[in-house]
């Protein structure tokens, strides 16, 4: 497990995790709340080509 600290969709003091919860490499990405809808739509966006989608306990439901 790795984790960096920085800027994701221009928003400062986020946490990026590198996990393997699964046996599958994976990523936890920890955000200011404030930011939540706006980091989200923006991950989304950017990985739309390469089918990036939600996955975790709350998108299984």
């Amino acid at each position: 497990m790795e984790v960096r600290t920085g800027a994701v969709a221009g928003v400062e003091g986020c946490f990026v995790w590198r996990i393997g919860f699964t046996g599958e490499l994976s990523y936890e990405v920890h955000i200011p709340s404030t930011h939540g809808l706006e980091v989200w739509e923006a991950l989304l966006d950017a990985g739309s080509d390469v089918g990036v989608r939600p996955f975790g306990v709350e998108a299984q439901r």
